[in-house]
């Protein structure tokens, strides 16, 4: 998948700050400078059976394991979106079969 990061509400393509790719179903470890020391983190991402969002969980481990923390968010595929818990920092994330592909694919006419 394809997430995008904008600076201002809308997501126009003037306002992206940021962009990178992530594996759904798989485990991804991320180290991070929190003030005065390296903090090991990982985060897994869950496609929703309606095949329209995301569930993200993020753990204090380097490998998703143990109990992951309350700051699951929710990522709706093809949508702009505020990053919860931001003010300033909006987001488009893009995965095969989610969102508007996955519903443009049911709406394909049946043979006869």
């Amino acid at each position: 998948g394809r997430s995008a990061e904008y600076k201002k509400a809308g997501c126009a393509a003037a306002d992206k700050v940021d962009e990178s790719t992530f594996d759904v179903g798989s485990c991804t470890r991320s180290d991070e400078f929190n003030s005065s020391a390296w903090v090991v983190t990982s985060v897994s991402r869950v496609l929703s059976a309606d095949k329209k969002k995301f569930t993200v969980h993020f753990y204090g481990t380097s490998d998703c394991t143990g109990s992951f923390s309350d700051l699951a968010e929710v990522w709706t595929c093809d949508a702009c979106m505020l990053v919860p818990g931001m003010t300033d920092e909006w987001l488009v994330v893009t995965y095969p079969g989610c969102g508007a592909s996955a519903l443009a694919g049911a709406a394909l006419p049946s043979a006869s």
